[in-house]
């Protein structure tokens, strides 16, 4: 009866054992499911936006201070380009680079100074014409290379916007002629002695605050229609620029 009873006895034994053996392993498969549920979590926000490239058509409005009417201050519009990409940093945010380059600003300033003085004085006489007022032309050119941060805003399935801030670090050339294409004062020994024309250049560079605003148009799973405005500063003054682009998304 002893013998009999020693395999009755081995047997709960052995049974609690495999018992534990599967909830040993039944914990560990838990865990790794668990961590790729949590995982598959975690990466789905970041896979419901791409990393991206756009070009856009941007038009600057320029105003600066200074006294009214002055032709030299600098303000004026231009149309330009501009090149992005950027990439999701999270669900709803992320960051941005945009290079921008306008077209040039010509502005043509009339400087009659010496000569209404003469007239205002002298009525009737010809100095005037023997000191005719030079022609200046004056040319501007911005490009920046803007670093931003942008939220976005889902507004509907198709649509959403996206707020944009940072630096704005800006280029500006301006190019300067000046151009006596007459006469100025008779020579002494007849003739007449003329001054040669000149051009000055020079190139500033300046970092400023860039905020915006961007709308998003989904048109197909990739591709979108992104109007867009912004509004940076530069020395004296500040840009206004609406913009309109396309941008793909992988």
């Amino acid at each position: 009866m002893s013998r009999g009873s020693t395999p009755n006895s081995a047997t709960p034994n052995f049974q609690a054992t495999s018992t534990r053996g599967r909830s040993r392993r039944l914990g560990i498969w838990e865990l790794v499911i668990g961590s790729g549920v949590v995982a598959l979590t975690l990466a789905a926000p970041a896979r419901a936006q791409s990393p991206y490239v756009g070009a856009s058509v941007v038009a600057d409005v320029v105003r600066r201070s200074g006294a009214s009417g002055d032709s030299f201050v600098g303000n004026g519009e231009a149309v330009g380009g501009a090149l992005r990409v950027g990439t999701p940093l999270g669900a709803q945010w992320g960051v941005d680079l945009e290079f921008t380059r306008s077209a040039e600003m010509e502005t043509v300033p009339e400087v009659r100074i010496l000569a209404d003085l003469i007239v205002g004085r002298f009525p009737g006489t010809i100095l005037p014409a023997i000191f005719p007022p030079p022609d200046i032309e004056s040319r501007m050119r911005l490009s920046t290379l803007n670093t931003t941060l942008w939220w976005r805003q889902d507004v509907s399935g198709r649509f959403d916007l996206m707020y944009v801030g940072g630096v704005a670090f800006s280029r500006t050339t301006r190019q300067l002629s000046v151009n006596f294409g007459r006469p100025v004062l008779p020579a002494p020994l007849g003739g007449v002695i003329s001054v040669p024309s000149f051009e000055q250049e020079s190139v500033a560079y300046d970092a400023g605050i860039i905020v915006g605003l961007d709308g998003r148009i989904h048109m197909t799973d990739h591709l979108r229609l992104v109007p867009g405005l912004r509004l940076l500063t530069v020395p004296s003054g500040w840009v206004v620029r609406p913009a309109v682009g396309l941008s793909w998304e992988f």
